[in-house]
């Protein structure tokens, strides 16, 4: 490490080829650094994401532009997001801090930080750091300080294993504060739209870009509910409402939900509701009077 002002720190720089950038994310910087009783960065901005791992220590995070203060320790993180105004400082003057940093850009970097539920108004997570972590950084900087060519495979594999790597504390349960992913939500709202058109879970994941393992673990995880328990949810709803008030027959409402045909809605219908269509729509035909 070169010594500085107030740090002792290295860095290694990444330029990345025109087939890197087709894949949509790629580094930009990665470094590691021992402050000094005096450690205190910013206010600035900068133009890419940066992701900062408190491998030890405490630390000050601010947020000019939200008037953002917040307290971090080892094993959390941090990140900046492009033109915001950030500072950050050492918060225990008798105590050593040791910072990781690993900056990103692309057009599929906001996509991974989303997965980790990071938004401008929601920039750090708590206890997120592991030796998986610790090791895969590790990698990921000495591959970087290399710099050999024809290396990008490589360099995304590592990058994605970095989010790996950040994501298994909140699949084991860590981080209960983690903000819902943006695309959480408008899975949800495409559900809400195809689910008459039979729509498949792999299909919603394959819609989103994301594994249908992925996508049904965090959805169910932010949701409380599983993709495919939710398409049911709605199609029986919408099948209960239909019956209730309207004329229409059974078989019809079956293939208007997406169903193939009478048998295996009437199957779908009494497994929901406990009892066939037909009989349902009795009852609540004497129900109204």
């Amino acid at each position: 490490m070169q010594e500085f002002g107030h740090e002792f720190s290295e860095a290694a720089f990444y330029y990345p080829s025109l087939e890197e950038r087709q894949w949509g994310v790629w580094p930009v910087i990665i470094g590691r650094n021992k402050a000094k009783p005096n450690y205190r960065v910013g206010p600035k901005r900068i133009a890419y994401y940066s992701l900062h791992i408190v491998f030890e220590g405490q630390l000050l995070f601010m947020n000019k532009n939200r008037d953002q203060i917040i307290s971090l320790q080892q094993g959390d993180l941090f990140c900046m997001f492009p033109h915001e105004v950030y500072e950050y400082e050492i918060a225990a003057l008798d105590q050593s801090l040791k910072l990781g940093w690993l900056a990103i850009d692309g057009p599929r970097a906001l996509f991974l930080l989303e997965l980790l539920g990071l938004r401008i108004n929601q920039p750090t997570l708590r206890g997120i750091a592991s030796q998986g972590l610790y090791t895969t950084f590790n990698q990921l900087f000495a591959h970087i300080q290399q710099n050999k060519p024809q290396s990008g495979l490589r360099t995304l594999s590592l990058i994605h294993e970095t989010f790996h790597q950040l994501l298994k504390p909140i699949e084991d349960g860590g981080d209960h504060n983690v903000v819902k992913p943006g695309w959480v939500e408008k899975s949800g709202s495409f559900m809400d739209m195809h689910y008459k058109e039979n729509v498949s879970v792999n299909q919603v994941a394959a819609w989103a870009g994301i594994s249908r393992a992925h996508f049904s673990k965090y959805f169910t995880y932010h949701m409380g509910i599983t993709p495919s328990k939710w398409i049911e949810k709605k199609r029986m709803e919408e099948a209960k409402r239909l019956l209730a008030i309207t004329k229409h027959s059974i078989t019809e409402i079956a293939l208007t939900l997406g169903f193939n045909d009478l048998y295996m809605f009437t199957r779908a219908f009494k497994k929901y509701e406990g009892i066939p269509p037909r009989t349902y729509r009795q009852s609540m035909t004497e129900y109204r009077g």
